[in-house]
């Protein structure tokens, strides 16, 4: 139990666990407290300032307004006497009882009935679905019988099977991949939530027991499903999300006058407080109004797979500094530019108090395998159609001999390799941006193709 910035939250000389937040009461009642590094109770001769809770004897004890917050003078409003904010005949066992119960009801054994181990050399360099350990899950049926003498709902015997394909990122204009759900067990149909809207749409086929989401997004898309049957609902989720290809090349940009703090690659937790005063400062040919203050408890991660250069603007007068990754960088005239930064995850933490406006992430352009490579315009290799839907076309000079054929998602990944074949089959792929790269006795082509 803690009140910001007083009592426990401050022991040994701490700076405090809060962000500088102003401090609140806290009501405690019938409580079982062991082994505790610092707790120490309201004593209106010992700790009539520096505690960190107000003990009462009775639930229904009112604390009165002379018991402030050491920060904000903060009261307690004493809503939990209020009998219609809990259950009237609740009854609690005593501290005792409960721990004993606890301890003899609680957990499963030997850590639970599923056991199932990751292969960290596959799983850990994917973020896909893990199909076996999914599986695994949805087939999953509990052979707890009761606890103190309370039966076990019935396991769901309602089914619905997600594809792998339910969460997709494509380009402007371009159509998802399509996106089959299928409904099982005592489920007799199922109900879709979001759709249609903004280009996506569904089909319903009763008779299958399938659902096809298609269509090519004009926004962003978020739906869910629902199973309707006899047995336990059964949810699914799924996200359409556009992008726009000079992002998925060259770059990633925050522009906290526009979008706030919600981005897909920037992750902001801790203390993310827009400046309720608007700020001015420039960059890009952009005027930004809106500025994070960076604080203490501030912080920007984000993972990148590919070498980048970090560009942070701030005040025009901010010449202070900014941790990157735990070093601190000096800013001129509000910009720091950091290059050369490896491919990983990264933190933006406070160097000097200060307020920030706009963030860009811009990627280093693939690399060739190879010295003898030559990236995207060699004329030794023709591919068509592109953009292409189900099959890709390779053609090669007289004098070249195709080795092998490889295509490369934008982030460097193998997606697929062939061999002895001037035709490809992508219809599989999910649409995006892909570097098809050529292996010839003369040389190493890569050709951008674009996946419909």
């Amino acid at each position: 139990m803690l009140i910001s910035k007083q009592g426990s939250d401050i022991a040994s000389n701490s700076t405090g666990t809060f962000s500088n937040e102003d401090g609140g009461i806290i009501k405690a009642y019938n409580n079982y407290i062991e082994g505790a590094f610092s707790y120490l109770p309201y004593n209106s001769v010992s700790n009539a300032i520096q505690f960190d809770a107000y003990e009462v004897k009775n639930r229904n004890e009112i604390i009165n307004d002379n018991i402030k917050a050491l920060k904000g003078n903060s009261t307690y409003n004493n809503f939990d006497t209020n009998s219609s904010f809990y259950v009237k005949n609740l009854i609690v066992e005593n501290p005792d009882l409960a721990k004993e119960n606890v301890m003899k009801y609680a957990g499963r054994v030997e850590g639970g009935d599923i056991k199932f181990t990751f292969d960290n050399s596959v799983d850990d360099q994917s973020s896909s679905i893990n199909q076996t350990l999914m599986n695994l899950l949805k087939n999953y049926k509990s052979s707890l019988v009761s606890i103190q003498g309370i039966e076990s709902s019935p396991a769901s015997t309602d089914i619905l099977n997600i594809p792998s394909n339910n969460e997709q990122t494509v380009l402007v204009n371009t159509s998802i991949q399509p996106i089959e759900f299928t409904w099982d067990g005592t489920a007799t149909d199922v109900e879709v939530i979001g759709l249609p809207e903004n280009g996506i749409v569904y089909q319903k086929n009763n008779n299958t027991k399938t659902i096809v989401i298609s269509g090519t997004p004009t926004a962003d898309v978020n739906f869910s499903l629902k199973t309707i049957g006899s047995g336990t609902l059964v949810h699914a989720t799924g996200s359409i999300t556009i992008e726009d290809e000079s992002t998925i090349n060259n770059s990633e940009i925050h522009n906290f006058t526009t979008n706030g703090i919600t981005s897909k690659f920037y992750t902001f937790s801790g203390a993310t407080n827009i400046n309720s005063t608007d700020g001015n400062a420039t960059y890009d040919e952009l005027t930004f109004t809106k500025r994070l203050k960076i604080e203490s408890a501030t912080t920007i991660s984000y993972t990148t797979k590919k070498k980048s250069e970090l560009t942070l603007v701030f005040d025009t007068t901010f010449n202070g500094k900014i941790k990157f990754n735990g070093v601190n960088y000096t800013a001129k005239n509000g910009i720091v530019v950091i290059s050369d930064i490896a491919d990983g995850e990264h933190k933006i933490t406070k160097g000097d108090t200060t307020n920030l406006y706009y963030i860009k992430s811009t990627f280093e352009e693939e690399t060739t395998l190879t010295s003898k490579e030559n990236l995207l315009n060699n004329t030794e290799v023709s591919i068509y159609p592109n953009p292409v839907t189900d099959k890709v076309n390779v053609k090669v000079s007289d004098n070249s001999i195709i080795r092998k054929i490889r295509i490369l998602s934008i982030d460097g990944r193998i997606v697929k390799t062939i061999e002895n074949s001037l035709s490809i089959d992508v219809k599989n792929i999910n649409s995006g941006i892909y570097i098809l790269q050529i292996e010839t006795n003369n040389n190493i082509i890569s050709k951008k193709i674009i996946k419909k």
